[in-house]
């Protein structure tokens, strides 16, 4: 494991293998660069030659030419596919490589041998680099019109950047409003057609222009190119790795390519390309004098787009700050839990719309204050039927009260209910019934006025075995053209009832006791 190999060399050893057996050879010892120290495992491994490739180099022990020092490779244009049975070439018969009888390509990469056209429109001419392995898996897997997330379209509000404004927008500009698209291998654009710049306006290929948006949000063009032999320097691996320095003038590209597809490509305008094909794993774990922080800074837009599921832990805190608009936009379930209190503030209106069913289950207690700047007003509208159950119900307001119902409405409890005013006041387009399974009192510290207005008839009556109890410290007004007493027993104690009827019902299976109490017609 010194990075040596074994050399046939010319003038010294024939391409017999019968006669001089590859095992046989001698050992070389490969020279490094002064860039690679060559000790303890620093520097640059010196395993680059491949089996058939052709060196150049000297004996260090001069005549004897016993140690063989290999000073570097040489390449060329091989004609001929490898004979393994003859020395001098490859001994398993790989290199060159070669298809159906045929050496595929001459030594120097594909990748170098660019003429700067954007790219070659002829595949079949034989420097393109569109031919290349890495070339052509990464045109072919280049990812095109991946979606954006989108607000939701909402009936309550207006709201920018939904599906209405994909549809509206789309196609409009090279990275479309609702998608966006992976950048052109090498010479770079975002349209979707990878065929876009193949020929410039003369026709011929070579650099030409595009259109980019700059950060003050003008539109300005650059020109743009391909890489062009010699200025593309390229490093290439046996099973398919690339490098590339790439100093062609407007086509200035650092790129490194795995053989799976995952790359890295900066281009000229120094966008970044990273495209991972198979899993990605990025850790910062700092260490004793580094708690391991990471800071992203985006100057413009950025779109996050993934294609499954998501998980996000956060052992500490975390801080959402949003200086525009905030959209979230579920298309499924959406489960909040938390443990601790929650807390919104909202400093302008608020608008909730549920569809279906809506369900709060509180508790411990609920306040909900409506004006507490002084004035504000609260309106529930329900379609249907609107139950409250709770032990105690209080309401209380500082001005009139008001219950309408436009149907029948019913007060019932299973002891007393209390009705206290100043004035209070019972009325009804028709009939007004007060009944009670035992008594009805009727109590006033003052005057007890019973009129009717439209038919001037007034009922008081009482269930068999009842009485009808009339109790007044004062006056009792009782205003109708027609009166009717109607009980048991009918007690009326130190009063003056005074009515204007015509008539007085005759008072006939009645016990009437007048305890001072005195008629007036």
């Amino acid at each position: 494991m010194l990075g040596r190999c074994r050399v046939r060399i010319l003038g010294y050893h024939t391409d017999d293998k019968l006669e001089i057996p590859t095992e046989d050879l001698p050992w070389a010892t490969i020279m490094q660069p002064t860039t690679s120290a060559a000790m303890s495992g620093i520097g640059t491994t010196p395993t680059g030659p491949v089996e058939g490739t052709w060196v150049i180099g000297f004996f260090r022990d001069g005549e004897d030419a016993q140690e063989p020092v290999v000073m570097g490779t040489i390449g060329g244009k091989p004609e001929d596919i490898p004979d393994a049975t003859k020395g001098f070439n490859d001994p398993k018969g790989k290199y060159p490589l070669h298809s159906d009888g045929e050496v595929l390509d001459f030594d120097t990469s594909k990748l170098a041998r660019g003429t700067g056209e954007i790219p070659l429109a002829d595949l079949s001419l034989e420097g393109n680099a569109e031919k290349h392995d890495s070339l052509i898996f990464k045109r072919k897997q280049r990812q095109t019109n991946v979606p954006k997330a989108l607000a939701g379209d909402m009936t309550q509000a207006s709201v920018e950047n939904t599906a209405d404004d994909f549809y509206k927008f789309e196609g409009k500009t090279g990275d479309g409003f609702g998608s966006w698209h992976e950048p052109n291998p090498r010479y770079g654009g975002i349209t979707s057609d990878s065929d876009t710049f193949r020929e410039n306006d003369d026709g011929r290929g070579g650099v030409t222009e595009i259109s980019y948006k700059a950060k003050d949000g003008t539109t300005k063009t650059r020109k743009v190119g391909s890489s062009m032999y010699p200025k593309n320097h390229v490093r290439v691996s046996e099973s398919g790795h690339v490098e590339e320095w790439d100093d062609t003038p407007y086509a200035e590209r650092l790129h490194r390519y795995h053989k799976t597809g995952t790359f890295e490509e900066i281009q000229a305008d120094g966008t970044k390309i990273t495209k991972v094909t198979g899993d990605d794993y990025e850790i910062v774990a700092g260490h004793d004098d580094n708690s391991g922080n990471k800071k992203v800074f985006i100057y413009g837009n950025c779109d996050l787009t993934i294609m499954k599921d998501v998980r996000l832990k956060v052992e500490g805190s975390m801080v959402h700050e949003v200086t525009g608009n905030y959209h979230l936009n579920v298309h499924g379930d959406m489960r909040t839990k938390i443990t601790g209190n929650h807390l919104t503030e909202v400093l302008s209106q608020r608008k909730t719309t549920v569809n279906l069913d809506d369900a709060l289950t509180v508790g411990d207690s609920q306040s909900i204050t409506v004006g507490a700047s002084g004035k504000g007003s609260c309106t529930f509208n329900v379609a249907e039927t609107y139950g409250v159950n709770a032990k105690d119900i209080g309401l209380d307001t500082t001005n009139e009260f008001t219950v309408t119902s436009g149907g029948n409405m019913a007060l019932g409890s299973s002891s007393t209910i209390g009705i206290i005013g100043m004035d209070t006041n019972i009325g009804a387009a028709k009939n007004v019934w007060i009944s009670g399974v035992l008594s009805v009192n009727v109590h006033s510290g003052g005057v007890i006025n019973l009129g009717e207005v439209l038919t001037p008839i007034i009922n008081i009556a009482s269930f068999p075995g009842g009485m009808i109890n009339i109790l007044g410290g004062f006056i009792s007004n009782v205003g109708a053209e027609m009166i009717s007493l109607a009980a048991p027993s009918i007690n009326s104690a130190g009063m003056v009832v005074s009515t204007e009827a015509t008539a007085i019902a005759e008072l006939g299976g009645v016990h009437v006791m007048e305890s001072g109490m005195i008629f007036l017609n």
